[in-house]
């Protein structure tokens, strides 16, 4: 449970600020957390946190998505390749001369 900053009214100030109470109150919880009177994140160490989850989030996106990627054009690759027994010898040119691949 916190206290609140002794300059501090919520409701007072509520009207004045155009939120709403909670609102207010986080503030005031922030406020005494920046002031050594609370524990938690600092203001700084929380935009942080904040900005490295959001990073995060994005990079497990692009992996998720590559990796959707990789099993699909894999699995269209799959889809075309024939058996070794049914595949036809191919012709190569190597050193002037032609050899089965």
């Amino acid at each position: 449970p916190t206290t609140h900053h002794p300059t501090c009214n919520p409701p007072l100030w509520e009207g004045q600020l155009g939120t709403s109470d909670s609102g207010v109150r986080r503030w005031v919880a922030q406020v005494e957390i920046d002031e050594g009177q609370a524990p938690g994140l600092f203001t700084g160490e929380r935009k942080e946190l904040t900005h490295l989850r959001r990073e995060n989030r994005a990079l497990r996106m692009e992996r998720d998505l590559l990796s959707r990627s990789d099993t699909s054009r894999s699995s269209d690759k799959d889809a075309t390749d024939l058996p070794a027994a049914s595949r036809s010898s191919t012709l190569r040119r190597n050193s002037g001369g032609y050899r089965n691949a």
